[in-house]
């Protein structure tokens, strides 16, 4: 008995030294974390989040609107792809601890901005049919070209700030979505003849 707790303390812990040590060598690296996320970043986030869920509860309201078939084929394409990024953005927030609820700066900045929201929303809820298609393209147009303006400037900021590939997969994402809807947007404007000149900048 006592050869054998030689034989073990000899042989056997070397051994087992080793295997330990390999195991230790082997076990997986833990992944690279991400860099904080900038502030002035997180901040346009919870607005693209907002943006994207204000789409689509519009493009429920607009259904009932009595939509010419164009613009009809626009709002199901504003739901389904504003949709599919909020999910996309969501799922990235929940991975990363984020919390993307919106909320108006204090003071009078942010109540000059919530009293338009209210008021732009008023206004399309209250609209006959033919007044609402009217105001949904234009205001339609201006809030893509401002939601595609934050998703270029989030993106040239995630870049310097080398957030991980998940969130600049899903600018570059919104920056493809919006992009095509301003194109749409403004075929639709002038379509109907409520627009002019030719659209500078992003829109083309």
């Amino acid at each position: 008995m006592r050869l054998m707790n030689i034989f073990a303390v000899l042989v056997l812990a070397p051994v087992l030294f080793l295997f330990v040590s390999g195991c230790s060598d082997s076990a997986p690296r833990q992944p690279v974390m991400e860099q904080p996320l900038n502030p002035a970043v997180l901040q346009i986030l919870r607005s693209l989040a907002k943006g994207h869920k204000d789409k689509t509860q519009l493009a429920f309201l607009a259904d009932f609107k009595g939509l010419s078939k164009s613009v009809s084929r626009f709002n199901s394409y504003m739901s389904h792809s504003q949709g599919k990024l909020l999910k996309e953005l969501k799922a990235w927030a929940r991975k990363h601890r984020v919390k993307l609820h919106y909320f108006y700066r204090p003071g009078l900045y942010g109540k000059a901005q919530k009293i338009i929201a209210d008021d732009e929303g008023s206004l399309l809820l209250h609209s006959n049919a033919a007044d609402f298609q009217k105001r949904y393209l234009v205001m339609m147009y201006m809030d893509y070209s401002w939601q595609f303006a934050m998703d270029k400037a989030a993106q040239k900021q995630a870049q310097k700030n080398q957030a991980g590939p998940g969130l600049l997969h899903y600018l570059h994402n919104a920056i493809a979505v919006n992009k095509q809807s301003l194109a749409d947007l403004w075929k639709l404007l002038e379509r109907y003849q409520w627009q002019k000149s030719v659209p500078s900048g992003s829109a083309k």
